[in-house]
């Protein structure tokens, strides 16, 4: 293996070359007596899947978790043994290779084939074990021994053959594991402030704007009053959708001005550029950034945003200009925020195509022009630092990758 034998980014104090070793070698790697469906229950002992350590791994909650009854278990782990703590769980199918570390007495019995037992009794550091596992070396040689072109499985046996990198003393395993666990408790600590803030918009959304058949907001800011007048968007804003140019005329592409199909309508990049002459041979037509572009076609019907760059739309976009009296950015998260009711309104919930007629009946109702931009406002700082609190968690994961590449070789 065409590997160096020292890490590029190390502790001071450690040196050393590290060593490779099958992990078979190592310690046991086995699975567990089988467990039938006719076995699982919804309360008693913890019962794994595969698919339940992928959740954990993303920090989801298991919606509808499983379990097996103490009788159950305490007959099943004489067989197969109890997980300990350091032992390490790793998911055999669906999304293969992911690990999930013991770390505590709690009994928990698993689904044998769709999880691997890699039964460590302290040979190596539980939390260096763990994070070996999610390094590009230990996943390389997952995804190269699960097969091309088939639904890849990683088994017993590929378990028992995949190496691992070693420390030349325990104490540098456990320097490192714990670095790590004190950056994932960091990204998690961020995870955290991410969702209070999507769920502090989420609450805002809903008592920020009337309920249906109501003119008053639950919660509005201080010094406005009144009730809210009920108007259809296409009496308070023009709009247009564009289209598309011949793609086999290279004339038309290669250019300098972003066509914006309804998949980008988040993004402020786009896959394909129009030339002067494609724009005008053919319908598509320009937007200015701040305009709102409302997709009307097929998965993203529904979707809205404000344009983050200057550009063209095609056919599957409708451009939405509001009128003077009328805030932009109050409309785009009004239309965000119903979204939902649009969709199961007119194509039955269901994917489809919305059309400009369609949009243009929407029913919103509207504050004053004062009230509105106040609300705008206050949305749009709070997705910015939605945008910031996001940005700052795929940092840290970057970094992450980064480090357990320098330093678990």
């Amino acid at each position: 293996m065409n590997k160096q034998q020292e890490p590029r980014l190390r502790f001071k104090g450690f040196a050393g070359a590290w060593e490779i070793e099958k992990i078979g070698n190592l310690m046991n790697v086995t699975s567990v007596k089988r467990i039938h469906q006719s076995d699982w229950t919804s309360e008693g002992i913890r019962f794994l899947r595969a698919r339940d350590i992928v959740a954990f791994s993303k920090g989801e909650k298991i919606e509808e978790p499983l379990f097996i009854s103490e009788k159950k278990y305490k007959e099943y782990s004489e067989l197969s043994g109890k997980v300990k703590i350091g032992d390490l769980l790793v998911t055999g199918v669906g999304t293969i290779g992911v690990p999930y570390l013991i770390e505590n007495e709690e009994p928990i019995y698993f689904k044998d084939g769709n999880v691997i037992w890699f039964q460590n009794k302290n040979t190596v550091n539980g939390l260096f074990f763990y994070y070996s596992f999610l390094d590009d070396f230990i996943q390389g040689f997952i995804i190269e021994t699960a097969g091309i072109g088939t639904v890849g499985t990683y088994t017993i046996d590929t378990g028992k053959k995949t190496p691992i990198f070693l420390p030349p003393t325990k104490p540098e395993q456990t320097a490192i594991g714990n670095f790590f666990r004190r950056l994932d408790s960091q990204i998690a600590e961020s995870r955290a402030v991410l969702e209070k803030s999507r769920q502090l918009k989420k609450a805002m959304l809903v008592k920020m704007f009337p309920a249906n058949g109501e003119k008053i907001p639950k919660i509005r800011f201080k010094g406005f009053e009144g009730e809210w007048e009920c108007r259809k968007l296409g009496e308070v804003a023009s709009s247009y959708s564009g289209g598309t140019p011949s793609v086999g005329n290279s004339k038309f592409y290669g250019g300098n001005i972003p066509f914006i199909r309804s998949g980008e309508i988040h993004s402020s990049k786009t896959e394909l550029f129009l030339t002067q002459e494609g724009l005008e041979n053919s319908s598509a037509k320009l937007v200015k950034q701040g305009d709102i572009l409302y997709a009307l076609y097929g998965a993203t019907s529904g979707e809205v945003e404000r344009s983050k760059i200057n550009g063209a739309i095609n056919q599957a976009i409708l451009a939405i200009i509001p009128n003077e009296n009328y805030d932009a950015e109050f409309i785009s998260q009004w239309l965000k925020n119903n979204k939902e009711n649009i969709v199961n309104l007119y194509l039955q919930g269901g994917q489809g195509n919305l059309s400009g007629e369609i949009v243009k009946k929407i029913e919103i109702s509207f504050p004053t022009k004062k009230e509105q931009n106040a609300i705008g406002l206050f949305f749009r700082q709070l997705d910015e630092t939605i945008a910031l609190q996001s940005a700052e968690i795929e940092k840290l994961n970057r970094l992450k990758k980064g480090l357990l590449a320098a330093m678990l070789m």
